[in-house]
């Protein structure tokens, strides 16, 4: 399970310097993930690894919309300048949680299957680990951030989303509006650790 938690703190590690359109999804995963796992079994400490697969994946996700969606409606009431420290915080809480859990990769392998579009706005790429045992899937959403400039904004881990995850944790505390407190609960959150 551990190795699945570090299979989806990489997708998350993969936000925009360029535009990638709607055709360009899979082909982009799949050279993407096939170039993470050749990182993840070169040589190198975690921390190395960790940095070389941020450089390769942090352009495909919006870390921003991530952190908005993981706060619902609340997010909207934040200032400018709340709104810009939870968002680098909740981004550097996804990074951590993917540094965490390079030692428990062992030679598991990542397939890009195929997409779906469950909406004209929305794209799914579906993924498997291959385990020896068993495969476990892990899907990417994308949307269309600015029109055209396809990115991420949530992961599926064996069904259940990691946006949801943050949200489930955060629900008490957006209803009584203490930032703090949310802050203080990213800060200490395993959602995505164990």
């Amino acid at each position: 399970m551990k190795i699945l938690k570090l299979f989806a703190c990489a997708a998350l590690l993969v936000s925009a310097t360029w535009a990638m359109g709607k055709n360009e999804i899979k082909p982009t995963m799949e050279r993407q993930v096939q170039s993470a796992i050749s990182i993840l079994q070169g040589g190198g400490n975690s921390q190395s690894k960790a940095s070389q697969i941020f450089a390769l994946f942090d352009r495909y996700f919006d870390y921003r919309q991530m952190a908005a969606l993981s706060l619902g409606n609340y997010y909207k009431t934040l200032t400018p300048a709340q709104q810009k420290e939870f968002s680098q915080l909740f981004e550097q809480k996804l990074k951590q949680n993917f540094i965490e859990k390079l030692g428990y990769y062992t030679d598991q392998t990542m397939i890009v299957q195929g997409i779906s579009e469950p909406q004209g706005n929305r794209v799914h790429v579906k993924t498997v680990v291959k385990g020896k045992d068993k495969d476990y899937p892990i899907n990417f959403k994308f949307f269309p951030r600015g029109g055209s400039d396809w990115v991420i904004y949530d992961v599926d881990v064996l069904g259940v989303s990691i946006i949801q995850s943050y949200k489930s944790q955060f629900g008490s505390l957006t209803q009584g509006g203490d930032f703090g407190a949310i802050m203080q609960r990213l800060r200490t959150s395993k959602a995505i650790a164990d």
